[in-house]
């Protein structure tokens, strides 16, 4: 439970490293791990510089991001409390992978790129009040954001996918802010827009069960949007 403030470098080489206290990462620090880390319940990392998880990294604690600061995953991150994140976090692509169990806060100064793997899990939430990008990087490399519980993407969020974003039998969408579509969206579940939902010339939406585009809501298509059988289109909006 105590504290460590970090002006240099610490490298996390071989075995599992847990923390129950404080780590405050500053202006100068950085962290990177070869080896796993858990963040204990009580366990807190602060970062004002720069992380790079190049191994498993699980959070049962809290992790803030200032804004103008860096979080680079290229392992599994999986988060069983709180992350916000007010700067820049990265998810690499072909090993990079984020599991959110509960409190995923991406903030208005805030950009979430993912060229790899984010899972929202039944008991998971994602607040979008920034920018958050769902990228492919190559033909052979997808970018994937699959919802199992709940994504939140608030009226000054945008996400713009060019990869698959999947929202699965479970999962829930909620758009007061822009989805910006210029690849591939299954929903299996609910979406719920009052927003902008824009599907570019290369953009293809699959609704297999409610899209519904309520009061102030705008979706404009310029691609596909196949409503298959069994499902709903809902139009309040524009």
């Amino acid at each position: 439970t105590g504290t460590v403030n970090n002006s240099g470098t610490i490298l996390h080489k071989r075995k599992t490293y847990t923390n129950n206290g404080i780590i405050n990462n500053l202006g100068t620090g950085t962290i990177q791990n070869n080896d796993s880390i858990v963040i204990g319940s009580t366990g807190k990392i602060i970062n004002s510089n720069t992380i790079t998880l190049d191994s498993t990294f699980t959070n049962n604690g809290d992790i803030v991001n200032y804004s103008g600061k860096t979080i680079t995953v290229n392992r599994a991150f999986i988060n069983n409390k709180l992350v916000d994140n007010a700067g820049t976090f990265v998810v690499g692509h072909t090993f990079g992978s984020i599991t959110n169990n509960l409190t995923f806060n991406n903030k208005s100064s805030a950009t979430l790129t993912n060229y790899g793997t984010i899972s929202v899990s039944a008991a998971g939430t994602i607040t979008n009040i920034g920018t958050f990008n769902n990228t492919k990087t190559s033909e052979t490399i997808n970018a994937s954001f699959s919802i199992v519980g709940t994504f939140n993407n608030q009226d000054s969020g945008t996400i713009v996918n060019t990869g698959n974003m999947i929202n699965e039998v479970s999962g829930t969408i909620t758009n007061p802010g822009t989805i910006d579509n210029r690849s591939s969206i299954t929903n299996n579940a609910v979406i719920n827009t009052t927003g902008t939902l824009l599907n570019t010339a290369d953009g293809l939406i699959n609704n297999n069960l409610t899209l519904n585009n309520n009061t102030n809501g705008t979706i404009t298509n310029l691609g596909t949007i196949s409503n298959n059988i069994g499902s709903t289109i809902g139009n309040t909006g524009t």
